[in-house]
């Protein structure tokens, strides 16, 4: 019997978004050791990114660092900047998949609608790569 391959997971963190939901929802803080204990049920978590303004985060980015969590400081304009960190997460994972052959699996979390365009184009990427 072949033993299962173990997945290699990239996580990707739309953290402005995800922790308004949160907060709206459970009325709590996002907290990211609860996402990386469950995904570490599913494999093997390779790299983690996430999106965010981080001066704006307090004591929240000091919890990314003690995941060693990358973070991209994402800077809001006065215009607002609504789908900037969909984008630059959705080009930072396309990339991934096609320069990092070893992962095999990629996790968006994220709080609005706007990503399931993002998995969508990771997806088909995903397969192109494997074809």
């Amino acid at each position: 019997m072949v033993a299962e391959e173990r997945l290699k997971l990239a996580v990707f963190i739309d953290f402005d978004n995800i922790q308004i939901g949160v907060k709206d929802t459970l009325g709590r803080d996002f907290d990211v050791s609860v996402v990386l204990e469950a995904l570490k049920e599913r494999g093997e978590i390779v790299t983690k990114v996430a999106y965010g303004d981080w001066p704006r985060a307090g004591e929240q980015s000091r919890q990314m660092t003690q995941h060693a969590v990358q973070m991209v400081q994402r800077n809001v304009t006065p215009r607002g900047d609504k789908n900037g960190a969909d984008i630059n997460l959705a080009l930072d994972a396309l990339e991934m998949a096609f320069t990092r052959h070893h992962i095999n699996a990629f996790v968006i979390v994220g709080g609005d609608s706007e990503v399931g365009a993002d998995l969508l184009v990771i997806s088909f990427s995903a397969i192109a790569r494997n074809s």
